[in-house]
């Protein structure tokens, strides 16, 4: 009985019960002498008189009781709450009586001819002395189910079952059919006459099966890669001129065998588009003036990738969005932002209008450090192109950014800015994730002339967070001892 029905037939069972009390009813609502809870096996009593607020010396209340039953079905554990009353003397005592779900005592697989045990227990959610909750089994049916898809085994078939124990547990099993392997045999594109179909099937995350798909994974049908093989199509296209081009849903067609799939996309190109017209403004305001430019706008249009004559190109647009704004950041101008607008033309030619927000100009405010949990703070300060106090500069981030990534210290270095109480001041945080910098390495040998001999080798970058150099190596045999030291600090007593 599923908790939605449970909830139900238990409130039912309250009314019948009320209502079947009519000396209570013409005395009014009685007093409550005592409650009682039967029916627990696990969980503490405490716990459930904690979601009771049904009082002891209380009068009875209809809303009440039934609002207890509610706040125990909310713990998930119980698959029926009924309440029953009694008359004693001075009123009734109220018994709730529980009937708590069955814990997960197992949980096995059957039918995964093809899928190790140990792969398909972490694609599930659930453990043993878990509660067998109907609705976290059903979501664990349609994870198996993904994860095999995700394999290439798209016609499987999940199901569980439940087998009671004495002691109110059960024994989970997923009853699997796998099915046969379905791998992608062919990739039909129809419409493409300017670019050819291998040069699109590269860029594609889709694939052929071929003899070696057991190894390269080539050929297996996922959803989700079909979609995004869309959308990177249209883009690619739009780097090529095609201003037009419309890529149709992706139609999937299976063979007589069940056993392989065929992926159909019908491509639109249309006309290729050239530049015409490049221009750039700055925003209109609201007294209806335009934001001056901060460079002479031949300047700015030097600097753009797309020039008229060019073949269009929906890459340079966002290339040169992002130089346009970095042209103000670096003047201090942090929120600066760059639009386009275009228009197309009848000789398939299209106009760009650049629209730059210089918004604020701002000074950098603190730079904070997080994830250097070992490094120290000045390690990273020292190699900074940009500092507290600063105009605020984009091409300073970036440069500052390759520094602390050429430390060698890190595996993954973000610099990121945030905006302060202060609107004229903009916050920096560098986030940095570290590597391990430490080698040990020892080996044997045998030689002619030293005999036996043995060599080891400790190595430290970043020694102690200060970001020196360390190293040790010796190498003993019957004949000789070689012992070499190394200390490298690139920042002598913080100088250079």
């Amino acid at each position: 009985m599923t908790n939605h029905w449970a909830r139900a037939c238990a409130i039912a069972v309250l009314t019948v019960i009320l209502l079947a009390q009519p000396a209570l009813g013409q005395e009014g609502n009685p007093r409550i002498v005592d409650i009682q809870i039967q029916g627990l096996i696990r969980l503490p009593e405490l716990s459930i008189r904690a979601k009771i607020r049904s009082r002891r010396g209380a009068s009875l209340d209809r809303a009440t009781v039934s609002n207890d039953i509610k706040r125990i079905f909310e713990l998930n554990a119980f698959s029926d709450v009924q309440v029953a009353l009694k008359k004693v003397p001075g009123g009734v005592a109220l018994l709730y009586i529980l009937d708590e779900l069955p814990i997960i005592h197992s949980i096995d697989f059957s039918g995964n001819d093809n899928m190790p045990k140990g792969e398909l227990e972490k694609v599930l959610d659930i453990q043993e002395m878990a509660i067998a909750d109907e609705q976290a089994l059903k979501a664990n049916v349609q994870k198996l189910k993904d994860y095999y898809i995700d394999e290439g085994y798209f016609l499987t078939r999940v199901l569980y079952s439940l087998t009671q124990r004495d002691d109110n547990s059960v024994d989970v099993v997923f009853e699997i059919q796998e099915g046969a392997e379905i791998k992608i045999k062919t990739i039909r594109l129809v419409g493409n006459q300017a670019v050819s179909d291998d040069e699109l099937k590269t860029i594609m995350q889709t694939k052929e099966g071929n003899y070696l798909s057991f190894m390269s994974k080539s050929g297996q049908f996922k959803p989700e890669s079909l979609e995004r093989d869309t959308h990177v199509l249209k883009y690619f296209y739009g780097t090529k001129g095609f201003v037009e081009a419309r890529i149709s849903e992706p139609v999937v067609t299976m063979a007589h065998d069940m056993e392989h799939l065929t992926v159909s996309i019908h491509i639109h190109e249309g006309p290729v588009y050239h530049i015409n017209k490049v221009d750039v403004v700055g925003q209109q305001m609201t007294d209806g003036r335009t934001e001056e430019l901060l460079y002479e706008k031949e300047f700015i249009l030097s600097k753009l990738s797309m020039q008229p004559g060019d073949i269009f190109d929906r890459s340079m647009v966002e290339r040169d969005s992002v130089r346009l704004a970095d042209l103000l950041k670096d003047k201090g101008f942090a929120d600066a932002t760059a639009s386009s607008i275009s228009s197309t033309t009848e000789d398939h030619g299209i106009n760009f209008t650049f629209v730059v927000q210089k918004g604020i100009k701002k000074r950098v405010g603190r730079i904070e450090m997080e994830g250097n949990e070992s490094t120290r703070d000045k390690v990273i300060r020292r190699v900074l192109e940009i500092h507290e106090g600063d105009i605020f500069s984009a091409t300073k981030m970036k440069r500052s950014k390759a520094k602390i990534t050429r430390l060698g210290f890190f595996e993954r270095v973000e610099l990121l800015d945030r905006p302060s109480a202060d609107p004229s001041i903009q916050d920096i945080i560098i986030r940095v994730k570290e590597r391990q910098t430490g080698t040990f390495q020892i080996g044997a040998g045998f030689s002619s002339i030293e005999n036996f001999m043995t060599t080891a080798q400790i190595s430290k970058t970043n020694f102690m967070g200060h970001g020196q150099t360390f190293s040790f190596m010796a190498s003993i045999s019957s004949i000789r001892s070689y012992y070499a030291f190394r200390f490298h600090d690139p920042y002598f007593l913080d100088t250079h």
